[in-house]
């Protein structure tokens, strides 16, 4: 057994040295000025891999696609390659230390905001392409190819358009690119060209094709945009294209955007809702009015606030209960928890969580256990019981039976089973 056990010790030790020796072999113990003067002396372009030591894709490259023979092949001959770890950590080698400094410039200057991310330098170290995310070993060579390729990396595509001579047939992907390369700004300024400069000038109905559509909700802009104005004016037509409530949801994530407060509680903490509300109905009518009540009701909830909480959810579900935006029985199993007030609860009953059940949750036995938690609460009793035994039932060999059938213990002997001092 002991003879078995170093055989194999000896193969996996074998196989990895193996899979460092065909896969990309990255310079250890250089510099970033090093790593460039490197390349320019050599003739080679510049691979950097710009990781985390939490991501798990970043990981999964290491082992399955920089140790490829064929990927290490090209690379190799290629490019000179680099990893660049982007957040300390207690275990960094001194090698890793001394790159601190580059590190935290390189994701700045070149807003990495995805983990892996692929940065390619040209001889001179000049950035000429970028990607990220788990790629397979194929996909991962054409990207690298694109870098070496005038025609195709990415460089040459934002001086192409810097000096307007992009066809407007180009402007869509590389926008869309762009955007997924973290460079929202350039990527905006792409689409809005493409929009105002060849959509926009489509005659008849030859704008209200899904293709169309869909690009300017990606890059619909602010509220003095056209694309903004026309989801905005002419919802009926672009719903008729895209789907129920399509032009609505972009139009709400431009307003939150652009009014919204972003941040933790503290951030958000005494803002004026109601303030804020008057502003959106007057500028954005009843769109306007749900984005507000949907998000003052989280932040009411993440306060503790349980009047507001209650209030704002109550006034987001009177405005948006047939097109929500959030999972309807994940907020009012919240609500049940924490709310108190009669009236709200019972409006949680008769109208959310009613509808929800005959419109999308008709064989979800957790909701079912929501509405009947609620209906209990609110002081219904014998129907609160009557939708736990149906709960219950379809609970049956599964491993949260318990919780349901103690539930439903507790409304036969009318103990409470909300949260309380007391079960707490």
């Amino acid at each position: 057994m002991k003879t078995i056990l170093l055989s194999l010790a000896f193969l996996s030790l074998t196989s990895l040295a193996f899979a460092q020796e065909n896969g990309i072999r990255f310079e250890h113990n250089l510099s970033w000025a090093e790593v460039k003067a490197k390349a320019k002396a050599e003739k080679k372009y510049i691979f950097m891999d710009v990781f985390a030591t939490w991501c798990v894709v970043c990981k999964r490259m290491d082992k399955e696609v920089y140790t490829t023979e064929k990927v290490g092949t090209f690379m190799n001959d290629k490019f000179i390659s680099v990893k660049v770890q982007a957040n300390p950590s207690n275990d960094d080698s001194e090698d890793i230390k001394k790159w601190y400094k580059d590190a935290e410039e390189i994701v700045r200057v070149y807003k990495v905001g995805l983990y892996p991310s692929f940065l390619y330098f040209s001889p001179e170290g000049k950035l000429v392409n970028s990607d990220g995310g788990f790629k397979s070993p194929e996909e991962f060579l054409s990207s690298a190819t694109s870098a070496i390729d005038s025609s195709r990396n990415f460089a040459n595509k934002v001086d192409n358009f810097n000096r307007h001579q992009m066809d407007y047939a180009m402007m869509p992907e590389f926008a869309k690119r762009a955007n997924d390369l973290n460079r929202a700004e350039l990527a905006q300024k792409v689409a809005n060209e493409y929009i105002n400069g060849y959509l926009f000038k489509l005659k008849g109905q030859e704008l209200y094709t899904k293709e169309n559509l869909s690009f300017i909700g990606d890059f619909l802009g602010d509220e003095n945009s056209k694309g903004f104005k026309l989801f905005m004016k002419e919802p009926e037509k672009v719903n008729a294209v895209l789907g129920d409530y399509a032009a609505q949801s972009k139009v709400r994530r431009a307003i939150y955007n652009a009014y919204i407060p972003k941040g933790d509680v503290n951030a958000k903490k005494n803002f004026d809702w109601r303030s804020l509300e008057k502003t959106m109905a007057a500028k954005f009518g009843t769109v306007g009015q749900e984005e507000v009540y949907l998000n003052a009701m989280f932040t009411y909830y993440d306060e503790k606030d349980k009047a507001n909480f209650g209030k704002y959810y109550v006034l987001y579900y009177e405005k948006a209960l047939k097109h929500p935006v959030y999972d309807v029985n994940n907020i009012t199993w919240r609500l049940f928890e924490q709310v108190e007030d009669q009236k709200v609860l019972k409006f949680a009953c008769d109208v959310v969580m009613k509808y929800a059940i005959e419109k999308w949750y008709q064989n979800d036995p957790t909701c079912w256990d929501t509405y009947a938690n609620l209906l209990y609460k609110a002081g219904q009793t014998t129907l609160a019981i009557e939708w736990e035994e149906k709960a219950s039932k379809m609970k049956i060999g599964m491993p949260d039976e318990k919780v349901y059938t103690e539930t439903l213990d507790k409304m036969r002997k009318g103990l409470p089973t909300w949260p309380t001092p007391a079960n707490n």
